[in-house]
């Protein structure tokens, strides 16, 4: 039941998190704006191919998804169901799944786009799966089981969910990136609610490559900006809940650091990076309301204790 008037209402429900929700909202409203007006010029503007800062955090910049996965893992069977044998051992089984989807995404994906030795990429992507083991394992601790089992089922749905669309929305608008401008001139430039691609298929004919096409939204937006579900992981923990907002803060800093990084790479427009965010954003949103719901209409463990 929502708490009765003069009643303390749960530290999960905290207005800040919403506050800064409409705040950044507005941030990317105001980069759509921008990027619909002058998406061509800024892109053109801060296009640097051979940029350092634009390889590393392509390599990089995708890291939470894959991160939130071994989270999600991890949170399974932390919390897996030791009263029904059939259904804990299926959260093993799935939360084992999980991690060692995470753990190799980690580890192989950023060699598609860095030049380093392949060890040295695989120990990094190791070390930091297993920060986010620890990390999970940490905020289960004393946490509500189902509760855990929630957030871990969430993190793993807003993953599948933004690579879906992200994937979908890519194949049909089919929007030429901005290095493809950089060698065929702005007459091919096509803004963001254009949909589709009528040269394409000719384009592709003539040789060139089909991921040209792939600009809109941004893939590696999505991705980074997945660091914002700290903000759920945050309420199986008083201590999170209380800098929930901090948390979604720091996910969006990354979010739109790594977007700047696709525009300097020539990977994609402000505009494509704008939407890719909040294709997340936006399923980050519905999840920590899910969670937050959940949270007050579900009594605490020692109100189920004294009824």
């Amino acid at each position: 039941m929502p708490p009765q008037q003069g009643e303390a209402r749960p530290e999960s429900t905290s207005t800040a998190p919403r506050r800064s929700a409409i705040l950044l909202a507005s941030l990317l409203a105001t980069l759509l704006l921008v990027g619909s007006i002058w998406d061509l010029d800024i892109s053109k503007a801060l296009f640097d191919e051979g940029s350092g800062f634009g390889a590393a955090l392509a390599g990089f910049g995708e890291s939470p998804a894959w991160l939130a996965l071994v989270v999600a893992g991890v949170l399974l069977v932390v919390a897996r169901r030791r009263d029904h044998r059939p259904i804990g051992v299926l959260q093993v089984v799935a939360g084992a799944a999980l991690v060692s989807l995470g753990v190799t995404a980690a580890s192989l994906m950023p060699a598609r786009y860095l030049d380093l030795n392949p060890a040295i990429l695989v120990a990094i992507g190791l070390a930091t799966c297993a920060a986010a083991g620890w990390f999970a394992v940490w905020a289960a601790k004393g946490a509500d089981r189902a509760a855990a089992v929630r957030v871990a089922l969430l993190l793993f749905a807003v993953v599948l969910a933004e690579m879906i669309l992200v994937n979908v929305v890519k194949v049909v608008w089919d929007r030429p990136r901005m290095r493809f401008l950089a060698e065929h001139g702005p007459v091919a430039f096509q803004s963001w609610f254009v949909v589709g691609n009528d040269a394409r298929e000719a384009l592709i004919a003539a040789g060139t490559d089909g991921e040209e096409f792939k600009s809109f939204p941004s893939g590696h937006t999505a991705n980074a900006a997945t660091l914002m579900l700290l903000t759920l992981v945050a309420q199986l923990r008083a201590t999170m809940r209380r800098h929930a907002a901090a948390l979604l803060w720091v996910g969006a800093a990354w979010g739109l650091l790594v977007g700047l990084s696709r525009v300097v790479a020539g990977a994609h427009f402000v505009s494509d990076i704008t939407i890719g965010f909040t294709i997340t954003f936006a399923l980050v949103l519905v999840a920590v309301r899910a969670t937050r719901r959940s949270a007050i209409e579900e009594p605490s463990i020692p109100e189920r204790i004294a009824a």
